[in-house]
């Protein structure tokens, strides 16, 4: 009995020990550094907010986040299977000039589709710029590329 509690409180110790989660005394907060504001305004300029749709008219309501959201300069972001339209969100400053590519498989790879970010209304993300039927099973990848 006492060796299954010495291994008990051995396993415990060193599984606190190596656990990603810190301990903090201090609650989270929101954003209130010049030094925060000032990192998310330089990262907004490199992303664009998509909304993504599985209709090629953009008419079957977005898709929640994390599906829409976010798309950084550089950097893969999985979609749904079967998203055929996308909608980049409002922005009243424009969004910087940048090409989307929409894939046809996981990670960026297969084929894809490239359409401007000036593009204010519903993009057909499976369609060249032609029109041309192209994906056909959608996109389910978007990267952003400045």
């Amino acid at each position: 009995m006492i060796f299954k509690n010495l291994l008990l409180f051995t396993c415990l110790a060193y599984l606190g020990q190596s656990s990603p989660i810190t301990e903090s005394s201090s609650p989270e907060t929101n954003i209130t550094t010049s030094t925060d504001t000032e990192f998310l305004s330089t990262r907004s300029s490199d992303g664009v907010w998509l909304d993504v749709y599985h209709s090629g008219s953009c008419d079957s309501g977005w898709e929640q986040q994390p599906t829409s959201g976010w798309v950084w300069s550089g950097q893969c972001k999985t979609l749904e299977q079967n998203t055929y339209g996308a909608r980049l969100g409002h922005n009243k400053k424009k969004w910087k000039e940048c090409i989307l590519k929409f894939w046809e498989g996981d990670n960026c790879h297969g084929h894809a589709t490239t359409w401007p970010t000036f593009m204010s209304e519903c993009i057909a993300t499976a369609n060249k710029q032609d029109g041309q039927f192209y994906l056909g099973n959608g996109a389910k990848s978007v990267m952003l590329i400045c």
